[in-house]
């Protein structure tokens, strides 16, 4: 394995919490053709891989093409932990089939984090922060597909404390899950 991803795990052993509770690193090296594989979606359905110091992604399928993500892997293992934690975190709020002006007014006066778009989960996939909060934010499309009017997006928020959900103006959006009321 690269040094970078040796370091990575060594790095986020040391922490109580699980970085990879949602999409896995592996820890052995395991070659696809000429692609080192760095990262494995949950379900198994989506890959990320490293060729020629640069990564790359595809559909678990032996007929589909790896494509860049326009990121290095240091790049990707920042993105891949900060994707993780919104994921797989206790305190969240998540909403489905939000509208493309749902989404657009509630992250407004948010920082859209500067990570590369990964093509998986789906098209316009973003990184973003706000007062002690990470989101994610995709449509709920097939990686490739167009995004039309009637595209909906997922929303999902964590809060590094309760509190800071609790901030979060929720735009009387219809939340799936809300884990400050649970």
């Amino acid at each position: 394995m690269p040094a970078e991803v040796v370091r990575w795990q060594l790095t986020v052993a040391c922490w109580d919490a699980t970085a990879a509770r949602q999409n896995t690193i592996p820890t052995d090296a395991e070659h696809t053709g000429d692609v080192l594989l760095i990262g494995v979606e949950n379900q198994g359905v989506w890959l990320w891989g490293l060729r020629d110091q640069m990564v790359v992604e595809r559909e678990n399928e032996a007929h589909a093409l790896w494509t860049s993500t326009g990121e290095s892997l240091l790049e990707y293992l920042w993105h891949f932990l900060l994707f993780e934690t919104v994921l797989t975190s206790d305190r969240c709020l998540v909403v489905n089939d939000a509208t493309l002006d749902q989404h657009r007014r509630f992250f407004d006066g948010w920082e859209r984090l500067m990570v590369k778009p990964w093509r998986w989960p789906g098209p316009l996939h973003a990184l973003w922060y706000r007062d002690g909060a990470l989101a994610l934010s995709f449509a709920e499309e097939l990686p490739g597909d167009l995004v039309g009017p009637d595209t909906t997006v997922a929303i999902l928020v964590a809060g590094r404390t309760g509190e800071a959900l609790a901030r979060i103006d929720r735009l009387d959006l219809p939340w799936d899950v809300d884990s400050a009321k649970d």
